[in-house]
């Protein structure tokens, strides 16, 4: 039975297996983690519903998914500079966001304004669904990529030694 690294060590042996991942493995787990993020973007224009516009939403969910990468990507490849650096950038960028929200007027509560706003809420809600569930399978299909190749290369060397 092997032990744990204590955490420095664990965390470079962990930041050199995502750095041996091929490209197209990448792809899928940060997209993954884009569509995610995404979504809890979609799920603050449905919340903030009656302060912001749908290109709002939208604007807050590619925020979300993009920094969510960066954060990705600076975790798992032990990046500290980028996170330490990430920090303000985000910050500043979800504060602009929100300083637009104050400039847009409120939906009026008259029936074309509640259609209005069941459309926009229908809407977000599809999209956070449907990030969600893109979000969910590109992980699904990293693990199986991953998997396969880690435990083939396991089987291979397992046979090579029963062999010998």
């Amino acid at each position: 039975m092997s032990k744990k690294k204590p955490g420095p060590d664990r965390w470079k042996e962990q930041a050199r297996y995502w750095k041996s991942l091929l490209a197209g493995a990448t792809v899928l787990m940060l997209g993954g983690v884009f569509c995610l993020f995404a979504a809890l973007g979609l799920v603050v224009g449905v919340i903030n519903a009656e302060e912001m516009t749908i290109g709002h939403a939208l604007l807050q969910a590619l925020l979300s998914g993009s920094f969510a990468i960066g954060w990705a990507w600076a975790g798992f490849r032990r990046i500290l500079w980028l996170m330490i650096a990430l920090f303000p950038v985000q910050f500043v960028a979800n504060s602009a966001l929100s300083h637009l929200w104050t400039r847009v007027p409120k939906l009026l509560a008259t029936v074309a304004g509640h259609a209005a706003l069941m459309l926009r809420l229908r809407t977000e809600g599809t999209l956070a669904l449907a990030m969600i569930i893109a979000g969910y399978v590109l992980v699904v299909m990293f693990i199986r990529r991953e998997g396969l190749r880690v435990f083939g290369a396991m089987t291979e060397v397992r046979l090579a030694r029963e062999v010998h």
